[in-house]
């Protein structure tokens, strides 16, 4: 779950997560049975567990809606909202189009995150690519460093040690 601050004086969060295969919250079973969930649903099977009960209270909220997020088959997560019991009589007539506002919730969300994936992959290709370049570059300038160098220490050594010139040469060096 993603918070989103809003103008009113309640602390808000910026993220939970749950463990799906442990957790016995709706909205955990919203996304491993892949339907809607809401907390005004009778059933003996999915009791409302502590957590949606927290989650009720945080949202300030009569009930809660759990709305599962899946793209090809891949969980992303749920859409949790908050609702009144009027509201949601009113739903249970629109189940079809929740599920299909969910479905294409979940497409764009999948496209978004593949983009940023992909924009990260881009970026880390284009680092390897930079790193490279200035390995190339330290390389290139360092061959005629060496050989100037080497030239350097055999003018030394064919001057010798006794040479004027021998401190300009080790100091060059």
């Amino acid at each position: 779950l993603v918070g989103v601050a809003d103008d009113s004086d309640r602390r808000t969060f910026s993220e939970l997560a749950l463990s799906c295969s442990e957790s016995n919250s709706l909205a955990a079973q919203s996304l491993r049975d892949q339907t809607v969930q809401c907390t005004f649903q009778d059933s003996d099977q999915y009791p409302v567990s502590i957590v949606d009960q927290q989650l009720r209270h945080l949202f300030a909220a009569e009930g809660l809606l759990f709305l599962p997020l899946l793209a090809a088959g891949k969980p992303l997560g749920v859409v949790v909202a908050a609702l009144s019991k009027a509201r949601w009589q009113y739903l249970l007539q629109q189940l079809d189009l929740l599920d299909l506002f969910s479905q294409q919730l979940a497409h764009f969300l999948d496209q978004v995150m593949q983009l940023h994936h992909s924009q990260q992959q881009q970026l880390v290709e284009q680092l390897d690519w930079q790193r490279l370049e200035t390995r190339k570059l330290v390389h290139e300038a360092n061959n005629p460093l060496a050989i100037i160098n080497n030239y350097l220490h055999i003018l030394g050594q064919k001057l010798g040690a006794d040479s004027p010139a021998s401190k300009e040469i080790a100091v060059i060096k």
